[in-house]
Formats: structure tokens, C-alpha cells, sequence
């Protein structure tokens, strides 16, 4: 289940790149962005074994998440196309790094859980990333009363989602 939403956070990802309403574009690149991040680290997350780097690639896929939503806050600006989509690969490389970097030194990863509970180390991105999830959230709830924009709604809806999953 968690390989197929990390999939499904990843085509969501190349279906917004590919944007073409100049007006929302911009927006939907970053949260593209997230949503890459996002996906790549539930890939990761999906294969670990239960423990330190399941924890971790969780809570990394939640924060990369988060931040791709937060990007989308930014005002809109006259950004050349492949800026906004730079956006995008320097995310997915920053997870792809992240993850392929404690599946080679998993002697790296910190300690997530202790005596059965959440290390302060593991709470913290969570906190983080449902902090960005619900500010977003409510950020774009704004937009959408602004804007009537469907997608406005559906992204606000998501947002919410994820910051309360946190």
C-alpha cells in the first residue's frame, strides 16, 4: 500500500509538471516538487524493514511533502519554465540521495524509536511537516475562495488530509 501511494504521489507529481495554465502553473510546480519528494521516500520507506529507516523514510516523505506544499505559497512571479521545474529535480535528488544514502550506511540512521516510543529525533519532522501541511492548507482554502479554482479546493483538501494523517 505504501508503494502504490508513493507511485500515485509521483504521477501526481508528472501530471502538475506538465501544467499549462500560466496562472496556477507555478503553484502546481512546486507542489509537484513535494509531491516528488514525497513519492521517492515512500518508495523507500515501502521497502525498509520495520524500524529505524521505516520510521525515518516516513517521516523524511511527510517533511519533503510539507515543504513542497509550503513552496506553493510563494507569490506568483515571472519565473522562467525551467526554473520551476529545476524545483522539481532538485527535490527528487535530494531524496533520491537521502534514501539511497542510509540504505547504503544503515548504520547512519538514527535512532527513531526507543523502548517502544518515538524518539524526539521522530517527532520532530512530523511536527514540521503537519505544521506545513495545515498552514498550507489553510493557505490555499484562501486562494480557493479567491480564485473558485476547483484544483485550488483539491490541493487544500490534500493539504488538510496530510497535516491531520501527521
Amino acid at each position: 500500500i505504501e508503494a502504490v501511494g508513493g507511485l500515485i504521489a509521483i504521477a501526481t507529481s508528472t501530471v502538475l509538471l506538465h501544467a499549462r495554465n500560466e496562472v496556477t502553473a507555478g503553484r502546481y510546480r512546486m507542489l509537484a516538487a513535494g509531491f516528488l519528494g514525497m513519492g521517492i521516500l515512500e518508495e523507500f520507506h515501502a521497502v525498509a524493514q520495520p524500524g529505524n529507516g521505516f520510521v525515518l523514510f516516513r517521516n523524511l516523505a511527510s517533511l519533503f511533502g510539507g515543504i513542497g506544499f509550503a513552496m506553493a505559497w510563494r507569490p506568483p512571479g515571472r519565473t522562467d519554465l525551467s526554473d520551476e521545474r529545476r524545483h522539481a529535480w532538485m527535490m527528487a535528488s535530494g531524496a533520491l540521495l537521502v534514501g539511497s544514502w542510509f540504505v547504503l550506511f544503515p548504520n547512519h540512521i538514527p535512532e527513531m524509536v526507543r523502548n517502544g516510543e518515538f524518539t524526539p529525533l521522530a517527532v520532530a519532522p512530523q511536527t514540521v511537516a503537519c505544521i506545513l501541511f495545515l498552514v498550507s492548507g489553510a493557505r490555499l482554502l484562501l486562494e480557493y475562495r479567491r480564485s473558485c479554482r476547483a484544483e485550488d479546493a483539491l490541493f487544500a483538501s490534500l493539504a488538510l488530509i496530510y497535516g491531520l494523517a501527521e
